[in-house]
């Protein structure tokens, strides 16, 4: 049996978020970067099978929503919805930064 696939949406505000992540990272080291940026594409684009795999980001101010949270090398987390047959992904942040303003 098939499972369904949802269809996974990723903005250009988060493209841009990936594309700081890997400047930032450059800095340090080439290689380096090359692999954030393929794990979180890959992590994303993972979404398409079973989204709710993830828990849901409950917060002050956000119980009304379906936020989820994944988590990518331990460190760099991507904030979601599943929306009908859509995975939307609204943020890819690093996680030792300040980010719930973001939210």
């Amino acid at each position: 049996m098939s499972r369904k696939k949802f269809k996974v949406v990723i903005s250009q505000y988060v493209y841009d978020s990936i594309l700081a992540l890997y400047r930032g990272i450059c800095h340090e080291s080439l290689s380096g970067a090359d692999h954030v940026r393929r794990a979180l594409i890959s992590g994303m684009e993972s979404l398409q099978d079973f989204p709710e795999r993830y828990p849901r980001y409950e917060t002050e101010g956000l119980r009304d929503r379906q936020l989820r949270k994944m988590v990518i090398l331990k460190r760099y987390l991507v904030f979601y919805e599943v929306v009908g047959e859509e995975v939307r992904i609204y943020h890819v942040v690093d996680g030792k930064r300040d980010y719930a303003h973001l939210l």
